[in-house]
């Protein structure tokens, strides 16, 4: 991480430690972050927004993904057909790629990352045959990435990304480009191009722009227990997914928590700290996607707490993000 560059414009209580983080089992949360297919928690929507998943945790081995038909002027729910669907294995995090093409469920225990076709006209849910995936040793033939984290896509929906724990090496975590191959369209599959390690930090949370063209890696507190904050930028290759660093938006003073950008794409905020949070609030940079720090802060309050709760960033509308905690 570079020097600071974030702003604090509020003062939230309630955040949740990384245990807390990393343990919960309910996983059914609808925000609205997901425009483009982005993970946020264990909820996704297609990017026309018609229909809405979650996926629930039954037992340590096994769990539903539930699917939801969205009404374009009320945004009420009604159940797809067929609904739950029935997940193999944990289940965790749920992702959509940029097209609407396929639901990606993140499983941390197992390792592993299953992947579902969507039935584009009622949105119901078919296990590719050779789901689940797992990311193989890369740069280092004698470990491959761990204990999965987090997980996005990008517009395109060429590409997914999935951040993990541990890396390549010890002592590091990194975040895994996989490519969507569809050459063979009864058989779709996931492929391991790259792999990006960090010496500091872990990826707690992965957020690209709606054209597709940065990838956001909000960064939290990593195996040397140094408290990581801010995010990391990386230009994203459209035509290998490859990654390339550009710099830091936001570098938050504590522990990262949670990371949101506006649907225009022209601003970053930051959750972090620990019994007492903040939110940085930054500007998006047009030309390479770094940010910068807004002129003024606002402070919204602040409380001590015996025990830390969750706080959940996102943005129903580009001129007003929503805060959860």
């Amino acid at each position: 991480m570079a020097t600071q560059t974030g702003f604090c414009s509020f003062k939230i209580s309630n955040l949740l430690d990384r245990t807390r983080i990393h343990s919960r089992t309910i996983l059914f949360l609808l925000t609205v972050s997901l425009l483009m297919g982005v993970a946020r928690r264990v909820e996704a929507q297609t990017p026309p927004q018609q229909h809405v998943y979650g996926a629930q945790s039954l037992s340590p081995t096994s769990s539903k993904v539930s699917g939801f038909s969205k009404a374009s002027q009320t945004g009420a729910l009604t159940v797809i057909p067929g609904s739950p669907f029935n997940e193999l294995l944990e289940g965790g995090l749920v992702a959509i790629d940029g097209q609407g093409k396929f639901l990606f469920v993140l499983n941390p225990t197992s390792n592993d990352i299953s992947m579902f076709q969507i039935d584009q006209a009622t949105g119901a849910l078919a296990e590719v045959p050779a789901s689940p995936f797992q990311v193989p040793p890369t740069v280092n033939p004698n470990q491959a990435p761990s204990f999965a984290l987090s997980i996005g896509t990008e517009a395109s929906g060429k590409f997914v990304f999935v951040g993990y724990a541990f890396g390549d090496f010890q002592g590091q975590s990194a975040v895994v480009t996989l490519s969507i191959d569809t050459s063979v369209p009864t058989n779709p599959v996931l492929l391991t191009q790259q792999s990006t390690d960090f010496l500091v930090g872990e990826p707690l949370q992965l957020l690209t722009d709606g054209k597709g063209l940065h990838l956001y890696v909000g960064l939290s507190q990593g195996q040397d227990g140094q408290l990581v904050g801010g995010a990391d930028v990386y230009s994203i290759d459209p035509a290998a997914g490859s990654l390339s660093f550009l710099g830091t938006a936001d570098g938050s003073a504590g522990l990262g928590r949670s990371t949101a950008i506006d649907p225009a794409g022209r601003f970053l905020f930051v959750g972090w700290g620990f019994h007492i949070g903040f939110i940085d609030s930054c500007i998006i940079s047009p030309v390479d996607g770094t940010t910068a720090a807004l002129p003024s802060s606002t402070v919204l309050g602040h409380r001590r707490c015996r025990s830390p709760g969750a706080v959940s960033l996102f943005s129903r509308h580009p001129r007003h993000p929503c805060l959860s905690n």
